[in-house]
């Protein structure tokens, strides 16, 4: 499995789940602790989810609490 093989399952890895635990990621993980230009890159992936969740986690759900639908168009 060549980095950009590796890079493109572990876009999809997601920190504090079961994904650790999934065969799919051995080969990825384990290749992080030998190839540091590649360990730097999925921390700095894995930063930037954490950014994007945070960021995510405050939009607010449902409508605005005043009721409006959006813009108002004149």
């Amino acid at each position: 499995m060549d980095n950009v093989e590796i890079k493109k399952l572990l876009q999809s890895f997601r920190k504090g789940t079961t994904d650790s635990d999934d065969p799919i990621f051995r080969e990825p993980l384990e290749r992080l602790g030998s190839d540091p230009a590649l360990a730097a890159w999925f921390r700095a992936e894995q930063e930037f989810d954490a950014v994007m969740v945070a960021t995510f986690r405050n939009v607010p759900a449902g409508p605005p609490a005043d009721g409006a639908d959006g813009p108002e168009r004149r």
